[in-house]
């Protein structure tokens, strides 16, 4: 028999294993679920759409809404999928300024006035005046009419279903309106009959009501009446504006149970518990006090995992201030609290600093999970939920729905199916543990493998028998020429070094070079916490890069001990371990050969000695020598004031190596530079390792990319594709969706062909985003590009934020966040990922008005259940502003050596430890 007969041989056998073992699975049916629902249909479609009610939701046990599936009259399961809406034709909404024209009122309230009115060129109005005469109203109450008719389509006009109302502060505001609509200016109707606004200060406190929700109908004109309270002169009005022709949100509301309250941790505070009926995707936070006059401040937290309890878990989703104010037949409570970004959860709680009594009441705001079906077979079709075991396959439904959207529109979307009343199916035994019968199939199985085997084995002994023989025949044969030997690469020597040389052989390693496909960091860098250091004279490399203020006096402050504080347990351990220990660090970027004040360690030591609660010398001349006794721990000044530091001087590098028994790297910050302290010392000293800190971060990033649990979901985001073009390019053939940012997004969103005004754009890339889109799809992986965008006339805190599709951008705009829409679609992609890899806010997070993207983003890492790292100065800064360290998995601290790592390069510390530890 030959190889190539054995090759076919155990291919075949193969499939029929395939096969065989397939056809011992089992589908599932409808009565392997806890409930169902009737689909009812309304004619006839290829694709039917349908919302989850909150039956449904309570009957799902999967977190990711697996155990459900739609089965037609045959009991056959039918393709189902979250239903997504093409970015091109997505509803999306907008928050723009209306004109307001103030007009006198009629005191007898009559609408028959003389109006005069003027229009610009594109059809807005520009002047409205009403002449009244002596029938003025005396209180001084006017009209507020808004010009809404923002798209100037006569066949479509504009929706919108929130109004917010801002005035001048001028000390105490208390306002009552009605609210109407006209398409002509002369037949009014009305839609709101009283809402109350409201701007107090109380308790050193900011109590504000400004927004008054509105049916969503489609009007040109709008009217706010003063019912009563107090004149708002100067008054301006923002609109949330639906896309043209699209349907509101459909919100729907869940009132939560109060479970019960406790004292917080320092007994001093309240913490109030609600459960709501199913886990919902939260949105809004609807908080009530039941005393009037009353105020409270509260920090919402969230449970998203199947059972809270009072220690771990929880969520920190925002703070707010929750009022309910009475004054005469007038009250006014606070607004609902919006989420950044939807949260998945049925366990909540508020934690207050004080008492509040009664406790307050809970209800939430959510957008139900919409999902398509395929109407495969015959109807009725039935929705089957809730189970243990089942899960529903995922299946290309969008592909199945494009040829549709391409014959009916890019903005179809399937019919809406209304689910019945519900009926039980295998009822509590869905949840149950499922039992493990004698399967006889699965026995047959074992020993179709075991023959299977058997025969396998045998065409093996006998293709090795064949091997053999054929041997035995070549022996006299000549020898096949020696090939040539391959060209010269740079490469680590893993074998014992030559007398006199380093391991790390700069002949064959120029300095910076690095392998093409370096060892794994964890399995080849031998690490401190293994040696033994009792006695021995350990050199340790730490980043105490840190901020020096000398406003205090001139002998200078830290301002910040964070990476003081990270560097404690490595310093701890070593003197644990019995070492004479000497710590070495740069400071800033001082002019070699010069010693200065200004660039000294003498404040790092000062603040060392507090944290480690001894005294720490700082050593100035210590080069040719240091005195340090085990259980000793000294401070070497600034390294790079040392000449030959920055170059790596190998010279300087052999007097740092001689200074020491073990030489310690655990500056990852650092780690990508090869100077003489953080690369040349390493081939030189007796023996170097790497410490806590930098193994950590390997570790933490090779878990992220080279072994990552999937889908590996990466956020980019700066000012520049230019600047993170190389990370950009790595990460592409990596992840298996790439979210991007800032000022790179507005360069993707230019390459999708929509305008972006006067944002921040490289128009010469313009070719490489699209370049990077089309890799990223030739390996299945996704870029999204955003959907609805935030936008200003200028780059300022105080710039007005205006929310718009990512296709109205004007000329004058400036893109300076992501829009609600987006940031909830990214934070469901988070919420999805198995990894997560943060680099750089996707807005201007500085400014409040453009963070909302950032925070979402942030929120929804927290909230994740994926292993997260998080690497950047403006990520760290991000980090800190939404109070979400304790959340992410790692942050590290590495900076320069975070993105060239993220870019696939290797760190030339890294690499040295690498080889000598080959």
């Amino acid at each position: 028999m030959t190889a190539s007969s054995v090759r076919r041989s155990s291919v075949l056998l193969a499939a029929a294993l395939l096969a065989f073992a397939a056809g011992a699975g089992h589908a599932a049916q409808p009565g392997d679920y806890a409930y169902r629902w009737p689909l009812a249909t309304n004619g006839q479609s290829a694709a039917w759409q349908f919302a989850l009610t909150p039956e449904v939701y309570a009957a799902l046990t999967d977190p990711q809404l697996g155990d459900f599936e739609v089965f037609n009259a045959d009991g056959q399961s039918v393709p189902v999928a979250r239903l997504t809406i093409d970015p091109q034709a997505a509803p999306g909404v907008a928050e723009v300024a209306l004109p307001v024209f103030a007009l006198p009122r009629r005191a007898d309230g009559a609408d028959d006035v003389s109006l005069r009115l003027e229009r610009d060129g594109t059809g807005r109005l520009h002047l409205l005046q009403a002449d009244v005469g002596a029938a003025a109203t005396p209180q001084n109450f006017i009209d507020y009419v808004l010009d809404a008719d923002l798209n100037r389509d006569p066949t479509r006009p504009a929706t919108v279903d929130r109004l917010e109302l801002r005035w001048p502060e001028r000390g105490d505001t208390r306002a009552r309106f009605a609210v109407e609509g006209s398409d002509d200016l002369e037949h009014w109707q009305p839609l709101v009959d009283a809402a109350a606004v409201v701007s107090l200060r109380q308790g050193g406190a900011v109590l504000q009501r400004r927004d008054i929700a509105l049916p969503a109908t489609p009007l040109r004109y709008l009217r706010l009446r003063q019912l009563d309270g107090d004149p708002l002169p100067g008054l301006q009005v923002t609109a949330r504006r639906l896309r043209a022709g699209a349907a509101p949100p459909q919100w729907r509301r869940a009132t939560a149970t109060f479970e019960g309250e406790s004292s917080d941790a320092f007994g001093k505070g309240k913490v109030y518990r609600y459960r709501l009926p199913a886990t919902l995707p939260v949105g809004r936070i609807g908080i009530g006090l039941g005393a009037d006059n009353a105020t409270a401040d509260v920090i919402v937290d969230a449970h998203p995992g199947a059972a809270a309890d009072d220690a771990t878990g929880w969520v920190p989703m925002g703070r707010t201030l929750v009022f309910r104010l009475r004054q005469g037949g007038l009250q006014v409570d606070n607004e609902d609290y919006v989420l950044t970004a939807p949260m998945p959860a049925r366990d909540w709680r508020l934690r207050s600093p004080v008492a509040l009594a009664p406790p307050p009441s809970l209800a939430v705001g959510y957008l139900p999970d919409r999902f398509v079906f395929l109407a495969q077979g015959n109807g009725p079709f039935v929705l089957a939920a809730g189970s243990r075991v089942a899960r529903r396959e995922s299946l290309p439904v969008e592909a199945a729905l494009a040829p549709l959207r391409k014959r009916l529109g890019a903005d179809w979307t399937p019919p809406s199916a209304a689910l019945g009343a519900r009926t039980e199916a295998a009822g509590a035994g869905a949840y149950a543990e499922p039992e493990k019968p004698l399967d006889w199939r699965r026995w047959m199985l074992w020993g179709f493998l075991v023959v299977g085997a058997a025969v396998v084995g045998g065409f093996a002994l006998t293709l090795l028998r064949q091997r053999g023989a054929g041997a035995e025949e070549a022996e006299a044969a000549p020898p096949p020429p020696e090939p040539a030997p391959p060209p010269p690469v740079a490469r680590f020597d893993a074998g014992p070094p030559e007398q006199g040389k380093s391991p790390f052989d700069p002949a064959t390693s120029p300095q910076g070079a690095v392998p093409e496909s370096p060892p794994e960091p964890r399995m080849s860098i031998l690490r401190m916490t293994d040696l033994d250091l009792a006695g021995k004279r350990v050199l340790i490399r730490q980043d105490l890069n840190v901020p020096i203020s000398f406003e205090h006096g001139a002998e200078g402050k830290v301002t910040s001990d964070q990476r003081i504080l990270a560097s404690l347990p490595t310093l701890k351990l070593a003197l644990e371990k019995g070492a004479a220990v000497m710590v070495m660090s740069h400071l800033g970027r001082p002019k070699e050969g010069v010693w200065s004040e200004a660039d000294s360690l003498a404040p790092v030591a000062a603040r060392l000695s507090e944290l480690l609660g001894r005294e720490v010398p700082l050593v100035k001349d210590w080069v040719d020598g240091v005195e340090v006794a085990p259980g000793q721990l000294v401070l070497l000044e600034n390294c790079r004031m040392n000449v030959g530091e920055g170059k790596d001087d190998e010279a300087l590098s052999k007097q740092y190596a001689a200074l020491c028994d073990v030489f310690v790297m655990d500056a990852f910050g650092t780690a990508h530079r090869a100077q003489a302290s953080t690369h040349g010392v390493i081939r030189f000293a007796k023996q170097a390792a790497g410490g806590p800190l930098l193994m950590a971060e390997l570790d933490a990033l090779a878990k992220a990319l080279e072994h990552p649990a999937r889908p590996l979901l990466a956020i980019v985001a700066g000012s520049k594709v230019s600047t993170k073009l190389e990370l950009l390019s790595s990460l592409v053939s990596k992840v298996d969706q790439l979210i991007v940012g800032g000022g790179i997004a507005n360069t993707f969103i230019a390459a999708m062909g929509h305008g972006v005004g006067k944002s921040l754009v490289e128009a010469d890339l313009i070719d490489t985003a699209k370049k990077i889109m089309a890799d990223a799809r030739a390996r299945g992986a996704e870029i999204p590009v955003p959907t609805d965008v935030v936008v200003a006339p200028a780059f300022a805190a105080d710039a007005p934020a205006t929310v718009k599709p990512v296709d109205a951008v004007g000329a004058d705009d400036m893109i300076l966040d992501i829009g609600p829409d987006t940031a909830a679609r990214y934070a469901a992609l988070i919420q999805a990922a198995g990894t997560v890899v943060w680099n750089g806010p996707v807005g201007v997070f500085e400014f409040d008005a453009f963070g909302k993207g950032t925070e979402a983003l942030a929120r929804a890492i927290a909230a994740s259940q994926a292993f997260s790292i998080a690497g950047g100065g403006d990520t760290l800064a991000a980090v800190d502003k939404y109070g979400i360290a304790d959340d992410v998995s790692y942050i590290s601290t590495g900076g320069g050596a975070f993105l060239e790592f993220l870019e696939g390069k290797t760190l030339p510390a890294v690499a040295a430890l690498q080889a000598r530890a080959g």
